[in-house]
């Protein structure tokens, strides 16, 4: 999935593998972290 997308975030509480392969890691899932992913780009 992530060879297809130009940028890729993960959440914090993801594999540490797929924390190393990403371009940007949010917080964890249970801390808001699709929420300040979108803060953070400026998309909301």
């Amino acid at each position: 999935m992530f060879q297809d997308a130009p940028f890729s975030i993960v959440m914090g509480n993801a594999i540490p593998e797929l924390k190393a392969m990403a371009d940007y890691v949010t917080t964890d899932s249970d801390d808001d972290g699709i929420l300040k992913a979108l803060e953070h780009f400026g998309r909301i």
